[in-house]
């Protein structure tokens, strides 16, 4: 019964693979213009131009994004049940860049929508760290409603509405391919000592970026931490503003080195952050007690050792390795799913 049912899976992640490898080979051929499943793969777009519109609109300020990832995952062996299970994450979002429409230099907001779909295989495996690393309980969930100011030549960001923390604070992009939550994602013992809005929960809040240059970046930011808004019966949409439940006070420091590829030597970065949550918390030893406040801080370091080669990159310009928050920010992506390509 499990084979029958993981086949289909396994028959079309096949297919998809072969179809890459034979538009790959053919794409290799020269004097011939890439057709069918070959030219949809060159295009940036899975919908192309549509005949110059999105162009024009990109033009005139005005952008739209959509992007669907899924995670379709198997047990054949251990656990408690096996099981093959699909979890998809669609996101719908709109970017406003207001230097192109009103002249506001500097000024873009950017609103999100997610819909989750699917089951969660860890609930039948029985493990601690999620196996999907793409599942979200629940269905709609409102997200991202970023107001941004770029200042003094792009070095400094303010941001204020419905923001995430996991997008900026305690990440890093080598751990965004959905291979597992024990993994990937934004370090997990901080969301479980603290409220961390991460992923599809987003939170009011106000975030200050201070970039100088390529390599030194300084960011601040304080949140609404009113867990409610975590729940999924809310849909990202319980806009209560008081600081009743407290607040997260988050701030980061990050050093990046060899992120282009006009310098020499391989890319590593050296992250330092802290937070601090004002919130009531239980004591372990009795959880009838409380104790006002919670902090830790955090060290992310990675180095690359080893690059065979640095393929030319083609995507859209924010998403360079290189790119400066003040580039990102005017975009829609979710950190969460969109990975730079360019290394």
């Amino acid at each position: 019964m499990f084979f029958r049912k993981i086949f289909p899976v396994f028959f079309i992640v096949t297919f998809l693979t072969l179809a890459t490898a034979v538009a790959d080979s053919a794409k290799k051929e020269i004097g011939k213009e890439p057709t069918g499943l070959q030219a949809w793969l060159d295009q940036k777009t899975a919908t192309g131009n549509w005949n110059g519109c999105r162009s024009q609109l990109e033009n005139k300020g005005f952008t739209i994004f959509s992007n669907f990832t899924t995670d379709i995952m198997g047990n054949p062996i251990g656990g408690q049940q096996k099981r093959a299970m699909y979890a998809g994450f669609l996101e719908l979002s709109l970017a406003f860049d207001f230097e192109k429409m009103v002249s506001l230099k500097g000024s873009a907001l950017t609103v999100s929508n997610y819909w989750a779909s699917g089951n969660n295989l860890s609930t039948y495996i029985g493990n601690f760290f999620g196996v999907q690393e793409i599942y979200a309980a629940g269905n709609y969930f409102f997200g991202e409603l970023d107001l941004s100011q770029a200042l003094f030549n792009d070095r400094l960001v303010l941001e204020i509405g419905r923001l995430f923390a996991g997008d900026v604070f305690a990440q890093s992009e080598l751990w965004q391919y959905y291979v597992s939550g024990g993994i990937n994602s934004n370090l997990a013992s901080i969301a479980s000592n603290i409220f961390f809005p991460v992923f599809n929960i987003t939170a009011w809040a106000a975030r200050l970026t201070w970039q100088p240059n390529k390599h030194w970046q300084l960011v601040g930011a304080v949140y609404n931490a009113n867990n409610k808004v975590q729940e999924p019966q809310e849909h990202g949409l319980y806009f209560n503003f008081n600081f009743n439940k407290g607040y997260l006070g988050l701030g980061q420091i990050t050093y990046k080195h060899h992120q282009s590829r006009e310098e020499e030597g391989f890319p590593g970065s050296f992250v330092f952050g802290g937070y601090y949550q004002s919130s009531k918390f239980p004591y372990l030893s009795n959880a009838a007690r409380f104790q006002r406040g919670n902090y830790g801080f955090y060290l992310v370091a990675d180095q690359m050792i080893y690059r065979s080669d640095w393929p030319e990159f083609v995507g859209p310009r924010h998403l360079r390795a290189s790119a400066s928050y003040a580039e990102r920010v005017k975009h829609p992506y979710h950190r969460q799913q969109v990975v730079p390509k360019d290394r």
